[in-house]
C-alpha cells in the first residue's frame, strides 16, 4: 500500500468548520478540496477524490442526499464518505449509514480521530483499487 497524498473533499456551509478540517487534511499530509454545500461537492465529485468528509446540515442539498447521490455516482460510488456532524444520535448514525456513509465523526472534530478514521478508508480505498486494476487486466 502506498502512503502517497490523497484528494479528499471537506464539505461544509461553514467557514470556519470547512477552514479547520482542510488544515487537519493538510497535517495529515493529503490535499483537501473544499466545498462550501451538497451542490458545489457533487461537482467537484470526481474519480480523482479519494474520501469525502461531509457535513450534514446543509442549506439546499443536505449530506444524507449528497451520500446517496455519490453512492450512485458510476464514477466515484467507492469513494469513502465520512459524516461529520454535531447532530450523531443513534437515529442520526443509522440515516448517515441508510445514505452510504462508511463513517462518522462528531463535531468538534479531534484530529488523532480523524487520522485514525481517514486512514484506515484509505487504506481500504487502495485495496479495492488495486482490485479494480488487477481485474482489469485479467
Amino acid at each position: 500500500m502506498t502512503t502517497s497524498s490523497k484528494r479528499i473533499l471537506v464539505v461544509d456551509d461553514e467557514n470556519r468548520d470547512r477552514n479547520l478540517l482542510q488544515t487537519m487534511v493538510t497535517l495529515l499530509g493529503h490535499q483537501p478540496e473544499a466545498a462550501s454545500d451538497g451542490t458545489e461537492a457533487l461537482a467537484k465529485l470526481s474519480s480523482s477524490i479519494d474520501l469525502v468528509l461531509l457535513d450534514v446540515l446543509m442549506p439546499g442539498i443536505d449530506g444524507f442526499e449528497v451520500a446517496r447521490q455519490i453512492r450512485n455516482h458510476p464514477d466515484c460510488a467507492d469513494v469513502p464518505v465520512i459524516m461529520v456532524s454535531g447532530l450523531m444520535s443513534k437515529e442520526d448514525r443509522l440515516r448517515a449509514v441508510e445514505a452510504g456513509a462508511n463513517d462518522f465523526i462528531a463535531k468538534p472534530v479531534e484530529e488523532l480521530e480523524l487520522r485514525v478514521r481517514t486512514a484506515s478508508l484509505l487504506k481500504l480505498k487502495e485495496a479495492q483499487d488495486a482490485v479494480k486494476r488487477h481485474a482489469a487486466e485479467l
